[in-house]
């Protein structure tokens, strides 16, 4: 994953309650040691192994260890020991939001990266990234057509990142009912990605696999399926019958979701969440 060249910090870091509570300098001196990071990236969350960020930040590994644990109390940091991967908590609510289909696709991309380690503190800022776009595209006006553009691209996201990060609707939930006042519209849109990744690997479990033919039987490229299931014999060419592809496949296929998917506490979160920003 590419590494940041710069990064913004906003002035009103120093007025952060979380920020303002840390009491020594070192604490805040490794703050933004991480912040700046040459491991650091653009989505906020990257392998940081506690002798680099000591090399880093100039701070004793010893010394290191209670601040990155100040640093979490305060909720500025979350750091996964076994994986040596920390999260900087927040990135998406600062300037780093991304508002626009190209950026959300680009950090969507990034987080799909195979050198990104499916853990439950990378679903937590998959949860934060989506969340706080949904809230960014909250002040596109009605005739912009932004808005549908990023909930398409948080939709697709969503569908593939359901199979690949652990605890990914928990965290969703979560990080609705903390952040999600300012979501205005698209969580119920988005949220359907959710149930589209679901109900696509289900399907790749549970298709029995195609039955063989039998010994002696004729080509099957020579018959196709009527309405009423039965097979005929295609006359003319072997290839007369129209063939479908994949995508188009899943065009017409509904993934609609199941009755207990819209019971599930995420749906039910998104419903309560939406329906009080609705309210005059």
């Amino acid at each position: 994953m590419a590494k940041k060249d710069f990064v913004m910090i906003e002035t009103a870091l120093l007025r952060r309650k979380s920020f303002h509570s840390l009491e020594t300098c070192s604490e805040r001196n490794a703050y933004l040691t991480a912040t700046l990071s040459s491991q650091a990236n653009y989505i906020g969350v990257f392998r940081y192994p506690l002798d680099w960020f000591s090399s880093e930040s100039k701070i004793p590994s010893e010394e290191l260890v209670r601040v990155v644990g100040r640093l979490e109390d305060a909720g500025l940091i979350e750091y996964d020991e076994a994986e040596e991967n920390l999260r900087l908590r927040d990135w998406f609510y600062t300037s780093n939001i991304r508002t626009s289909a190209n950026t959300v696709k680009r950090a969507a991309r990034d987080f799909l990266k195979s050198d990104v380690p499916r853990i439950a503190s990378v679903s937590r800022a998959t949860a934060e990234f989506v969340v706080a776009s949904l809230k960014g595209v909250s002040g596109y006006g009605h005739e912009s057509d932004h808005g549908p553009k990023v909930l398409e691209v948080l939709r697709d996201f969503l569908r593939s990142a359901v199979n690949e990060f652990p605890e990914l609707e928990a965290s969703l939930i979560a990080e609705m009912e903390l952040h999600g006042a300012g979501v205005k519209l698209g969580f119920d849109e988005v949220f359907l990605g959710l149930v589209e990744g679901e109900a696509v690997a289900a399907r790749t479990i549970c298709v029995p696999p195609p039955k063989g033919l039998q010994s002696g039987s004729d080509d099957p490229s020579k018959y196709r399926t009527t309405p009423d299931h039965t097979e005929t014999k295609n006359i003319g060419k072997p290839d007369a019958s129209p063939q479908t592809s994949v995508s188009q496949n899943r065009a017409q296929t509904s993934f609609g979701p199941t009755a207990s998917t819209l019971n599930s506490p995420l749906a039910l979160a998104a419903k309560k969440v939406c329906s009080s920003n609705r309210q005059p």
